[in-house]
């Protein structure tokens, strides 16, 4: 990275329907800032000098990520320094066109940063619509008039290790997030979506099986929370902030 920010890298990847674009640059510099943060972070964790961490993030935002109308890289944009009002706009266009099943998490993660409606109904459209094709594993991508087109030996039909979405499920639609360290304490702050009137999401930390029920009927919602031995739950919904020790825990509010 030179002095004034420029990426000087014999290569650049983000992901292959990035590869070989305009803004695959922007997104090497935004993965780079990333990962300077968290360097910088790591290092101060473990009481080290972090100087030459924050010189290179010094030199990396000298230079503006310019991310066009790519989705991952408007996502990556979005964790590296944020997005304005128009970004985030042209994040959400079209829905699920331009998802990529590469960067998945990151994409319905910064878009529920701003609408998470948008965000899940933008997941239920991309992987809703393998299983409408009779998908029965992970696609690499979603053949369909909006897509990138398939071409031989370029995409597969078991791509398992590209489920981000799946953490997305029970971190936004379930709301089961650790507060610390291996789920030793968690909170739990399920989605308003109308769209999803009812789910059963769960995790399975060190402590066992974390798992939320929620069912909206007759004007309210229950939830039912299950808290593994050995670990602390909060429910945490609008003004309310109830500690969980282990056990069950139900909760009725309106809906």
């Amino acid at each position: 990275v030179a002095a004034d920010g420029e990426l000087r890298y014999p290569s650049y990847f983000v992901d292959w329907p990035t590869s070989g674009r305009p803004e695959e640059k922007d997104g090497a510099r935004a993965i780079n800032i990333l990962a300077a943060r968290a360097a910088i972070a790591l290092l101060e964790t473990f009481g080290q000098d972090s100087s030459v961490a924050r010189a290179l993030l010094d030199k990396l935002l000298k230079k503006e990520i310019v991310a066009r109308d790519n989705k991952k890289v408007l996502a990556l944009k979005h964790f590296a320094v944020g997005l304005s009002q128009t970004e985030q706009a042209r994040l959400v266009r079209g829905g699920a066109c331009g998802m990529s099943t590469f960067m998945s998490y990151y994409i319905l993660k910064a878009i529920a940063a701003f609408d998470k409606a948008a965000a899940i109904d933008m997941m239920k459209q991309y992987y809703g619509g393998m299983l409408d094709k009779g998908a029965t594993s992970l696609w690499e991508c979603l053949e369909h008039d909006f897509t990138m087109p398939r071409e031989v030996g370029t995409a597969s039909y078991n791509h398992p290790m590209h489920s981000g979405f799946a953490y997305f499920l029970y971190a936004h639609v379930g709301g089961i997030k650790p507060l610390t360290p291996g789920f030793a304490t968690f909170e739990v702050s399920p989605c308003d979506y109308e769209g999803i009137p009812s789910a059963t999401v769960s995790h399975i930390s060190p402590f066992g099986e974390i798992k939320v029920d929620f069912k909206r009927e007759a004007g309210k919602t229950t939830y039912t929370v299950t808290v593994p031995a050995g670990s602390v739950g909060y429910f945490r919904k609008g003004d309310l902030n109830e500690k969980m020790g282990s056990g069950v825990h139900t909760f009725t509010l309106e809906a």
